[in-house]
């Protein structure tokens, strides 16, 4: 596996930050993480954050991963490291989610980074051309959650 980093503030990934200090939010659209098998170096999935707003210090985490590569951990390892990077370097106190109220392997997938549902969004977004609920899950920086 392989997952080049977000920005540094050096190398090659200097010029996508804007402060090259790895601080500022817009780094988190900048770099997203892109997951690929180092023997053919085909893509296998992505992670990042959506929606990233400074002011309010959130953002959204979004990731894929093709099905020939679910079960083995990776979509959780990668989660994990855009969520620390997203509180540590970006600084941001908000990381939320959502997913399909059907999809038990992503909500398994947000509970095992400790982010908790925060409620039900009805008729979010269309799936397949019908109206679908969805969970909101959310990671707030220094809380911990209950289990």
């Amino acid at each position: 596996m392989h997952f080049p980093g977000p920005c540094t503030g050096t190398g090659e990934n200097a010029p996508a930050c804007p402060s090259h200090a790895c601080r500022h939010p817009a780094c988190a659209v900048a770099r997203p993480l892109r997951a690929s098998d180092t023997a053919d170096d085909q893509l296998i999935g992505t992670v990042g954050l959506n929606g990233v707003d400074p002011w309010h210090r959130r953002g959204e985490l979004a990731y894929d991963l093709d099905p020939r590569w679910q079960g083995q951990g990776l979509a959780t390892h990668a989660a994990r490291a855009v969520l620390d990077w997203a509180h540590g370097t970006c600084g941001l106190v908000r990381i939320q989610a959502t997913v399909l109220d059907s999809n038990a392997r992503s909500i398994a997938l947000l509970e095992r980074l400790g982010m908790q549902r925060e409620g039900r969004l009805r008729a979010y977004r269309h799936v397949r051309g019908q109206p679908r609920d969805f969970w909101m899950y959310a990671h707030v920086n220094g809380v911990v959650s209950p289990r």
